[in-house]
């Protein structure tokens, strides 16, 4: 019954999610930062090795030599460690856009079921909850939760 009446509802449902791909998992920020993040990192990178040949060429303090290479050092980490936060939000923003897409992909191909279907039950519910009085709550994955 509550797989039907997301069934009937499907259309409404896909477009929903269609949305909600649109607006909760667009990559294009996070990806147009770490393209930046990257071009930043070659320049720290430039610098350390501009750094590391003037050195050997002029004769500079190597206490200051040191302090500046450290500080392009520490630029370097921080800028790396920025890339894979924000690649990891990104592979986050991915999978949860297949999983919505999976979902999208399950609701064209079926049609209103009239008995148990194992593959259709652990391929879309999420969780199930009993009630008191005897009354279940599907949690769908990917999509909404219907009282069955």
């Amino acid at each position: 019954m509550a797989f039907n009446r997301i069934i009937d509802q499907k259309d409404e449902i896909i477009r929903i999610c269609e949305e909600t791909i649109a607006e909760r998992c667009d990559t294009s920020r996070l990806e147009a930062e770490m393209a930046k993040l990257k071009s930043e990192l070659q320049y720290v990178l430039g610098l350390m090795e501009q750094s590391i040949h003037t050195n050997a060429r002029v004769a500079m303090g190597q206490e200051e030599y040191t302090q500046q290479f450290q500080e392009y050092e520490r630029r370097f980490k921080e800028i790396q460690d920025r890339i894979a936060t924000l690649d990891q939000e990104r592979a986050t923003m991915v999978a949860k856009m297949n999983g919505i897409r999976g979902s999208i992909a399950t609701l064209r191909s079926e049609d209103r079921i009239a008995g148990f279907n194992e593959a259709l039950w652990h391929n879309t519910v999420d969780r199930v909850w009993i009630k008191p009085d005897g009354a279940m709550r599907f949690a769908f994955k990917g999509g909404p939760s219907v009282e069955g």
